[in-house]
């Protein structure tokens, strides 16, 4: 079994067993603190399976644009470990207040999270995906990975800023003196 194969089946266990856990966790929030009724956004739903199968194929083989760098190919396998764990984090810290990004709501006596990483940053679920994203394209062996990172980052930003909004009609004042305390995705910087 080559380090490649090795590399790109962790990977895909990694997503799997993080998706598992997520439908899990979303289920126990979901029956613990009901979701007030708002209409999911199709689009961002789609453009998330249609993400996953595109991950999907990249892993098993199916990319263009490749590099042979077993070193790169490992440093991607850490950052899809990495930006995993802080989006489980990120999920475990806000508990039965999460809902998925595509439902864009507030939950039935929702609470402000500034536990976990919530103290640095504000999405640790859409920077910890981010950097898992990127890490695996990395494994897949494309420089698809870099044009993908920047796509996200736009589209996370987005996400965010909507999300922030929304956080801010509800919270007022207590949410823009927590996003005056810390950043978006990066610790101090960004």
């Amino acid at each position: 079994m080559s380090f490649d194969f090795w590399l790109r089946g962790m990977t895909i266990l990694v997503f799997v067993a993080v998706r598992v856990y997520w439908y899990k966790a979303k289920f126990k929030s979901n029956s613990e603190k009901h979701k007030t009724q708002n209409k999911s956004l199709a689009t961002e739903k789609i453009g998330i399976i249609i993400s996953a199968f595109i991950i999907g194929i990249s892993l098993l083989g199916f990319t263009p644009f490749t590099f042979e760098n077993a070193t790169v190919q490992l440093l991607g396998f850490v950052l899809v470990i990495l930006g995993n764990i802080e989006a489980v984090l990120g999920r475990l810290a806000l508990g039965n207040n999460w809902t998925e990004s595509y439902e864009y709501q507030i939950k039935k006596k929702h609470k402000l999270i500034f536990g976990g990483l919530y103290q640095y940053v504000r999405h640790p679920i859409y920077g910890g995906f981010m950097i898992a994203v990127t890490g695996a394209f990395i494994v897949a062996k494309t420089y698809l990975f870099i044009p993908l990172f920047f796509l996200q980052l736009v589209l996370m930003v987005k996400f965010a800023k909507r999300e922030e909004k929304l956080l801010k009609n509800y919270f007022g004042g207590k949410y823009i003196a927590y996003m005056q305390k810390t950043k978006m995705f990066i610790p101090f910087f960004f």
